[in-house]
């Protein structure tokens, strides 16, 4: 029988829940944890439906083990009113990203979820936390709440997290509020990155900041007040960001409209959105803090991901030289087809005989290390088909069709070009198989397996009202 009304158990359910769907969004698949006291005298709860914890078991030890800091250097929160906390020590563990605070209504709390390894900025993920952090103590302070919709708020912080890490970054350096309208900056870049002139999305450099730093600098150009260019204006600005495409110039932009074109260093106190068909990232001063991406902001980076292609290369006893160069120019290669947002599928054989390929061979094959040589196989791939590399960065065929037996693990909902490469690494044992698709994700297929597959945690489909405690699981878990 749980120690406290179930209604406690639903609201972390929900915000558990809803911050893990949003930040598996936002990021790559996430798990969200966290361990929870409601009073200074109870024990500390371990909420941890998808074992995230389980995983860093030594350090929680460490940390949360006989002398129990986070109860004997907590505040006294008796006097707290509705709503507020004071924000608790945060330890450093490994690829965790966390944060807790003390409250009247919940004692202590700290929430954990995953660091990942291609993330930005972790400021956002924070912001996440902090939200859920804010959220529960409102919900317990008011005895817990059945129709909670805080599922679906954390669900979709996204934008609220990353104006949330932007405002506070800027109130830092100006010593007081910010007068941009953060959260509508942010709302028509999403919208300018599914505009659409003329057939093409938008390229180019959006700079924003403060009327008073304006007047100090010196504009390229400046637009006539008399016509003003509002922010919200999305299609104008669309429109006038092709002046800007080389990344030379950028259009600026005060707190409610457009003034002109700058040219010049960039400055600290300014958020930069930056614009390559369709695509981009959104800096604060230098630090890149999320990207975007079909009207849609995440933590990770545009960067290719070839972890799981290196590995194959050493296993089959590539040098070390020679890994770098196949990866340096299979990473070129798909990066271009990914920005520009066209399929391609590479063939890669990593072993001494060559394969003959239906599709364009060429005469001589091209050495990929040679750079015009990239230029045009990057072009290749437009073309439907696979290019045919081998294992020393050469070129022989592109426009290649790929065959072999069907295969059961063969995934409908995907494309001609994942499916056929199952098919064909599946039979020629010695080959992998990059396949980018137009929306964006690279597939690695080897041996007629997709190798680099995202794990997909399952939805929390179970209310937990009696969690373990900490020195129950920590006892349970002693081995780890």
């Amino acid at each position: 029988m749980s120690q406290f009304p179930v209604q406690y158990y639903l609201s972390i359910f929900s915000i558990l829940e809803g911050s893990r769907m949003g930040l598996s969004q936002f990021s790559d698949c996430s798990r969200v944890s966290a361990l929870i006291a409601f009073t200074r005298e109870g024990p500390l709860f371990v909420f941890d439906p998808q074992d995230l914890l389980r995983e860093h078991v030594k350090e929680f030890r460490e940390i949360y083990g006989e002398a129990g800091n986070w109860k004997n250097n907590a505040p006294d929160v008796s006097n707290f009113s509705f709503g507020m906390y004071q924000i608790a020590k945060t330890d450093e563990i490994p690829m965790l990203i966390s944060f807790g605070a003390y409250s009247k209504s919940v004692f202590y709390q700290m929430w954990f979820t995953e660091k990942h390894l291609n993330c930005c900025s972790e400021g956002p993920t924070i912001r996440w936390l902090q939200h859920a952090t804010g959220l529960l103590v409102n919900e317990i302070a008011l005895g817990g709440n059945i129709l909670s919709d805080s599922r679906y708020v954390m669900q979709g912080y996204a934008l609220r997290a990353v104006g949330h890490h932007l405002g506070g970054k800027l109130n830092c350096i100006l010593h007081r509020d910010s007068r941009l309208p953060i959260m509508d900056i942010l709302e028509t870049i999403l919208d300018i990155s599914t505009a659409i002139e003329e057939g093409v999305r938008a390229s180019g450099r959006l700079i924003f900041c403060e009327t008073e730093i304006i007047k100090n600098l010196r504009l390229h150009a400046s637009f006539d007040n008399s016509v003003a260019i509002s922010l919200s204006d999305v299609k104008h600005i669309r429109k006038l960001l092709q002046a800007v495409d080389n990344q030379e110039y950028s259009l600026l932009a005060n707190e409610k409209k457009l003034v002109g074109i700058y040219k010049g260093k960039f400055f600290d106190n300014t958020i930069i959105a930056d614009f390559k068909n369709g695509c981009g990232d959104i800096r604060f001063g230098s630090e890149i803090v999320c990207t975007f991406r079909d009207g849609k902001f995440y933590s990770t980076r545009h960067i290719v991901d070839l972890t799981s292609f290196e590995t194959i290369l050493k296993e089959v006893g590539f040098s070390t030289a020679r890994q770098e160069r196949l990866l340096n120019i299979t990473r070129k290669i798909v990066q271009s087809a990914r920005d520009e947002r066209h399929g391609c599928t590479l063939i890669i054989q990593l072993g001494e005989l060559q394969l003959t390929l239906a599709g364009q061979k060429l005469m001589e094959p091209l050495d990929l290390e040679n750079p015009e040589n990239i230029e045009i196989a990057i072009s290749m791939a437009k073309i439907d088909g696979a290019l045919h590399i081998d294992g020393n960065a050469k070129l022989y065929a592109f426009a290649c069709l790929l065959d072999g037996p069907q295969r059961e693990n063969e995934d409908r909902s995907r494309g001609a070009r994942f499916n056929s490469s199952l098919r064909f690494t599946g039979v020629h044992l010695d080959t992998v198989a990059i396949i980018v698709s137009e929306d964006g994700p690279v597939s690695i297929i080897s041996k007629g397996e997709h190798i680099n597959k995202a794990i997909k945690w399952k939805s929390i489909d179970r209310v937990e009202i009696n969690p373990p405690e900490l020195k129950t699981w920590l006892k349970a878990n002693g081995n780890d």
